[in-house]
């Protein structure tokens, strides 16, 4: 005898398997969204960058050439000097807001005169094989507001400040 059911339907455990999965997958949504503002992620690409600059004055000294960092207004490569001039390496950092900015300040160095089409493609900062670099501050600007400060000195030494440690 055959059971002919009219009625199918889903079982209590099939609806709690499904709930399961659709909030694995919401919650995984969820993850991958930033969550950070403006200004904390203007704040980390300035720690990530004081990170990177030890490494990049050493790298400089092992290997005897010498190194450099482009900044631009709202971002930064590290380079190296080759025969054929700079090239940019793969460390690189940029805002993701696009009211954010960069502000470079160059510590105890005359201004570059030359014209701006000759300096563009071409570091301001420079890590020497001799372990010296280039003092500078670096500042996030996040809606015209500091949020942010990088100092490094002539040894490589950085320093980063939150808004709150000074007066722009």
């Amino acid at each position: 005898m055959t059971r002919v059911n009219g009625n199918r339907g889903f079982t209590l455990i099939e609806m709690m398997l499904v709930v399961t999965i659709v909030a694995a997958a919401s919650s995984l949504v969820v993850m991958a969204l930033p969550n950070s503002s403006p200004q904390k992620q203007a704040r980390e690409m300035l720690a990530r960058l004081a990170d990177a600059v030890p490494m990049q004055r050493r790298e400089a000294m092992s290997q005897g050439a010498l190194l450099g960092l482009l900044i631009t207004a709202h971002g930064y490569q590290f380079m190296v000097q080759d025969a054929h001039g700079w090239r940019g390496l793969s460390s690189t950092g940029a805002l993701a807001a696009a009211d954010s900015t960069l502000q470079l300040t160059q510590l105890d160095l005359p201004l570059d005169e030359s014209p701006a089409d000759e300096r563009e493609g071409k570091p301001q900062i420079l890590f020497f094989p001799g372990g010296e670099t280039t003092p500078f501050e670096l500042t996030a600007v996040v809606q015209k507001q500091a949020v942010a400060r990088l100092i490094v000195s002539e040894t490589g030494e950085a320093r980063l400040e939150n808004a709150a440690e000074f007066t722009p």
